[in-house]
């Protein structure tokens, strides 16, 4: 057995026609790095690796068949609505949008609590309906904080904001 030393040998392909390795090298610029992939995985890659690479290239031409469809149905709405309708539409449903979830906003108010009027966020009926359940805590003393902080039956905001409350009485 011989001992041949590594650095000495440095192996490159010999190809006997130059056009060959420039297409090769032009092809590896051209690719992406999943192309990259997905050709290795095809020469190399495991029964697994494989059938992914299968499913993955169907549901590429579904995704492209489907954006087609899609493609075709939206120049038919423009040719049939037109651009401007379509525009004014999609104008009033983001000013439906919004409507439907936040009370009405007054900009001009002078006051932060203004900006949103309370009769807009309560109607009177939710405001009756809640007026016996916080009826306890409308009329809480400080002694009656102090026994719901030692019995821990209320979270920390809860009597935080009791706190906080304006009293009734005078001498709270």
């Amino acid at each position: 057995m011989e001992v041949y030393d590594a650095e000495l040998f440095n192996m490159q392909p010999l190809f006997s026609d130059v056009s060959v390795e420039s297409e090769l090298a032009l092809e590896s610029q051209t690719k992406t790095y999943r192309e990259k992939m997905d050709s290795c995985i095809e020469a190399f890659g495991t029964t697994k690796q494989k059938r992914a690479l299968n499913t993955r290239r169907m549901n590429r031409v579904g995704n492209e068949s489907l954006n087609r469809a899609v493609a075709k149905a939206a120049e038919t709405i423009i040719d049939t609505k037109g651009v401007t309708a379509l525009v004014s539409d999609a104008i009033h449903n983001d000013l439906q949008d919004d409507s439907l979830y936040l009370p009405p906003c007054y900009d001009d108010a002078a006051k932060p609590e203004d900006v949103y009027k309370f009769e807009d966020l309560l109607s009177p009926a939710e405001y009756e309906a809640l007026q016996s359940p916080s009826e306890a805590f409308r009329n809480v003393t400080s002694e009656e904080i102090l026994k719901m902080i030692e019995e821990n039956s209320h979270c920390t905001f809860v009597i935080e904001a009791l706190k906080s409350l304006p009293s009734s009485t005078p001498n709270c």
